[in-house]
């Protein structure tokens, strides 16, 4: 035993030096010569030269770095090292990137304005105590930046539960094609990061300190194991923009060049885009599909069917509707669209109101609505090909947009009928001063834009003016405002 034990202090003083680090606390591997695992799921022979069950502690302490028996292989070659953790305003999703001797919540990230929650089965659950390999969500009141000293580790085995899993990469990049599930287990899922300001995006590199979700369809085990080929950073760093989900990125993975979204921003900036086209060929559409939904007070948006992404076939004419899931976030909301690259589709975005019916707005080339909390009751997007009927249910005029304007501004209504159009804009003593439709239109969502320079009464002044809708006996009048 004493032999063994000095050739295993030799490797890992050797493994030390070609890393060029302080080796002040290496692991020891402990396994009494053999025994099973507490889940009996594991037999270890010996101590050398396998993927065995084993229990780490510090040689010169005797101190328990993780309690129990833990299945999977272990580096031998951990080195005392510190690592930067990077972190953004409110809430983050992470992973602890070295082994520290006290691995409490409170201890690691002392600045946090919450508890740690886990994922299981089920939904979140506070942990004090953290492991390598798993995710957490922490709230933290500002940006910022700190060292964390510890032991590295560079392999790992962690386990998962059927569906989805926060997990955690470690004291090395991992490239996620390299993350391997020990079968029965298979991986369903991208790999998805969290960015406060974007939301959840692809990931092709696990990062030290950053926490991932990904599902899979069995309960098991995923072997994480750092890419030596990549730079080797400690230092926390997620891209400003994912560019792996911007509109382009998605075509590609998809095959189809024309992808239109929409896009739900909130009073703190925090934007969310949901993608949609229309295509002949099915997609695979799953790994679009979306993770847990975060805490609280984070922005989510996503279609019903938990995905960011859905696609129509136009050979099939039928509408096709997609209810809007918006949790979290602080109103007022500003719904946009770019329906710019799609010419074999019709959208239209249902906003219903409380008390009130819902009202269509057809999606036509770039534009914006803002929904305020008191009223509002769910969103909608209704997709159809262009050669299906698609008409409003009701009259309706709409708010002009911009407004305020100088000079021109767009005017839209609805006729669910052909029918009679009278549009006259009015000043403030019930003056006509522009006649915009005045004859007999086919039933559909309108749209005109209004120059104020070009009048019967010549260029108006800055001021309050009056639009007015009349078609048999609907009438409607909405206020608009000049700035010059």
């Amino acid at each position: 035993m004493k032999t063994k034990l000095k050739l295993m202090m030799m490797i890992i003083f050797l493994s030390g030096l070609v890393q060029s680090q302080t080796l002040q606390h290496p692991w020891n591997v402990v396994d009494g010569g053999g025994g099973i695992s507490s889940g009996a799921a594991f037999t270890l022979s010996t101590s050398v030269g396998q993927a065995a069950v084993q229990k780490m502690t510090y040689l010169d302490t005797g101190a328990v770095i993780e309690g129990g028996y833990i299945p999977g292989t272990r580096n031998l070659s951990g080195a005392w090292t510190t690592a930067k953790i990077s972190l953004d305003i409110s809430w983050n999703l992470l992973s602890v990137p070295l082994i520290t001797p006290d691995m409490r919540n409170t201890t690691l990230y002392s600045s946090a304005i919450s508890s740690a929650f886990k994922y299981e089965p089920g939904g979140y659950v506070e942990e004090d105590t953290l492991e390598m390999g798993y995710g957490y969500w922490l709230k933290f009141p500002s940006s910022q930046s700190f060292d964390v000293s510890g032991t590295q580790s560079e392999n790992d085995t962690v386990p998962v539960y059927v569906g989805w899993n926060m997990i955690g990469a470690l004291s090395y990049p991992i490239l996620a094609s390299s993350v391997t599930p020990i079968s029965p287990v298979t991986i369903q899922s991208s790999f998805f990061g969290f960015l406060g300001g974007y939301g959840y995006y692809d990931e092709d590199t696990l990062k030290p300190g950053n926490g991932y979700w990904i599902k899979v369809d069995h309960a098991g085990y995923l072997v994480l194991k750092s890419s030596s080929f990549i730079s080797r950073s400690y230092t926390v760093s997620s891209p400003d923009v994912p560019l792996n989900q911007s509109r382009e990125a998605i075509g590609k993975l998809v095959g189809i060049e024309n992808i239109s979204y929409v896009s739900v921003k909130d009073r703190n900036d925090q934007e969310r885009k949901l993608y949609y086209a229309s295509s002949e060929a099915k997609q695979n559409i799953n790994r679009f599909e979306l993770p847990p939904i975060p805490p609280d007070e984070i922005l989510d948006v996503r279609y019903s069917t938990q995905r960011y992404a859905e696609f129509t076939d136009i050979t099939n004419c039928t509408r096709r509707e997609l209810p809007i899931r918006i949790h979290g976030g602080e109103f007022p909301l500003v719904l946009s669209w770019d329906e710019s690259y799609n010419p074999n589709q019709t959208a239209i975005l249902e906003i219903k109101y409380i008390g009130e019916r819902p009202k269509e707005i057809p999606l036509l080339g770039c534009g914006s609505i803002t929904i305020n909390e008191e009223n509002f009751g769910s969103a909608k997007l209704i997709l159809l090909p262009k050669n299906a009927e698609a008409l409003p249910h009701e009259f309706a005029l709409h708010q002009n947009y911009p407004n305020p304007f100088n000079p021109t501004t767009k005017i839209r209504y609805d006729l669910p009928r052909d029918a009679r159009v009278s549009l006259k804009v009015y000043n403030v003593l019930g003056q006509v001063v522009a006649n915009l439709v005045d004859e007999v239109q086919q039933a559909g969502y309108k749209s005109l834009e209004w120059d104020t320079r070009n009048t019967t009464s010549g260029d108006l002044s800055s001021g309050i003016y009056f639009y007015r809708l009349e078609v048999d006996d609907y009438t409607s009048i909405n206020k608009l405002t000049l700035l010059k």
